[in-house]
């Protein structure tokens, strides 16, 4: 600031206030209208929220199925979370939720299945069925409706058509 400019500012008396600025100041900020920042983040929240409804149902894992009669070793997977090597022969179909649980209807033949853990994975045979929350495991149906089953060390239920097993394992082979 130059000499000239500071002996002006020096040289200005500012007016004294009217008295009733103070009460006009406070009635004006009463009268203001009421901020609009709230109904604007309430719809931006909305906004938010049916975004995350719909990347949830088109990005949720879809049930699908599926169906394999093996002319040579063949690897398949089943779901998120199991692979089955079927041999020569064998003859499956699987069907798996949109939570994971699986269902495998095993016709015919011999079929390894390796299942890490979650929700039950229930293989059907036309000797019974074996569910599993996650193992390695062999299946064997054999002509006449024989059903022999190997498992490594793993949690299992065995449902025969005759009694139901239920145990800690580490290995089994039923005939």
């Amino acid at each position: 600031m130059d000499e000239l400019e500071r002996v002006a500012l020096d040289a200005y008396e500012a007016p004294e206030p009217s008295s009733d600025l103070a009460d006009r100041v406070l009635a004006r900020i009463q009268e203001r209208r009421p901020h609009r920042w709230p109904i604007g983040a309430g719809i931006a929240t909305g906004i938010a929220i049916c975004a995350a409804i719909a990347l949830f149902v088109v990005l949720r894992p879809k049930p699908y199925a599926g169906q394999v009669a093996a002319d040579k070793r063949t690897t398949v997977r089943i779901g998120a979370r199991a692979v089955a090597v079927l041999e020569n022969g064998a003859e499956l179909k699987f069907t798996v939720e949109r939570n994971g649980n699986t269902q495998v209807v095993q016709a015919k033949g011999d079929v390894f299945y390796r299942v890490e853990p979650g929700g039950p994975f229930v293989v059907s045979t036309p000797a019974g069925q074996i569910k599993v929350l996650g193992t390695c495991f062999r299946v064997e149906v054999m002509p006449m409706n024989a059903l022999r089953t190997a498992f490594a060390a793993s949690q299992y239920r065995l449902i025969t058509n005759r009694v139901p097993r239920s145990r800690a394992i580490s290995s089994l082979s039923v005939v």
